[in-house]
């Protein structure tokens, strides 16, 4: 399992790099294959026009993209050439991961560095504490950490009838997407250890917006709100707690099936929670609700789909009382 301490070098392993020059000085090879791009007369970088190179020039040159990928690679090459003589004296950055481009933007927009976050993340958490999920790659960065500093502990019996620890650790989720003008975020995070389940609070009440700033200041911003979340964690600890008693609000079914339509979860990942619910003995509380949407969340392929779901958990852990405010008949919210 990554550590803190462990996140900055393991990030250096990717290579960042960030080339800014007039838009003249981006050159496209004849079968628009490939892209140099030079710095006076010396050659600067020559780059692979793939999938998310394309998508990222064509954005840039405001071209769409589904058109582009219909025309034949000379006729791409010509089109590529003209846009980019038409506005050469514009400057442009262009960012580089491990040798790929996978962003080109105007100079003033705001890039956070994955390596920066890295940074914010160690200054918050200590070298010890756990990463428990790590996404890095051209479209995203997402860290979550939680920390032994806090904690909650469920006495639990096992098969065997021995008392055991059923430990919750608590502590916060890092979302960013590094080369995007896309604002991140700092959400609180819980992560049940015996089953890996994790849920969160909504992305939306953690965002840090970046118009205006520099990129510097969204790091403080961020700084702050990740120990801001840790001043708290207890409290929402306590709340989680109190779920594990808390019953569900008329049929268990009817109330997941209202919290699946509600984040758009599919029927498919439906009919998974609801088998969970099913085996579950009554009475059936928030906490066992919470923890069939996040176990589920566990085994799906879907991102978009985990985070709807962890999202679930979140709420049903942080925000119990409201989540019980419904139409006994209708599961709606009152």
């Amino acid at each position: 399992m990554l550590k803190v301490g462990q996140l900055e070098e393991h990030l250096a392993k990717r290579q960042e790099n960030a080339i800014t020059a007039q838009l003249g000085n981006f050159k496209v090879s004849d079968d628009a294959s490939e892209l140099t791009i030079t710095n006076g007369v010396q050659s600067t970088a020559i780059l692979a026009m793939d999938e998310v190179a394309t998508k990222a020039v064509t954005k840039y040159l405001h071209i769409p993209t589904s058109y582009y990928n219909n025309l034949e690679p000379d006729f791409r090459a010509t089109l590529l050439s003209y846009e980019i003589e038409r506005n050469k004296e514009v400057a442009t950055t262009a960012e580089i991961l491990n040798g790929d481009l996978v962003a080109v933007h105007q100079p003033s927009q705001i890039m956070l560095s994955q390596k920066g976050i890295a940074k914010v993340i160690g200054k918050v958490f200590d070298d010890e504490d756990t990463i428990q999920r790590f996404i890095a790659d051209s479209t995203r960065l997402h860290v979550d950490v939680t920390t032994n500093q806090h904690v909650y502990e469920f006495p639990t019996v096992n098969d065997q009838g021995v008392q055991v620890g059923d430990i919750t650790e608590a502590g916060a989720r890092f979302l960013a997407h590094p080369y995007k003008a896309v604002d991140p975020s700092v959400t609180v995070y819980a992560h049940r250890l015996t089953c890996m389940n994790g849920q969160t609070t909504p992305e939306r009440h953690g965002r840090i917006s970046i118009k205006g700033s520099t990129v510097d200041e969204v790091l403080v911003s961020m700084e702050e709100a990740a120990n801001e979340i840790l001043g708290q964690l207890d409290v929402y600890l306590e709340k989680l707690a109190t779920t594990r008693t808390m019953p569900v609000p008329g049929s268990p079914q009817a109330f997941a099936a209202q919290l699946a339509r509600e984040q758009n979860l599919s029927r498919q990942v439906l009919d998974k929670v609801l088998d969970i619910i099913n085996q579950l003995p009554e009475p059936v509380t928030i906490w066992d609700v919470n923890q069939a949407f996040t176990s589920v969340a566990n085994q799906t392929e879907s991102y978009a789909a985990m985070m709807r779901m962890q999202n679930i958990g979140g709420s049903l852990a942080f925000d119990a009382e409201t989540q019980i405010q419904r139409c006994t008949s209708c599961e709606r919210r009152l």
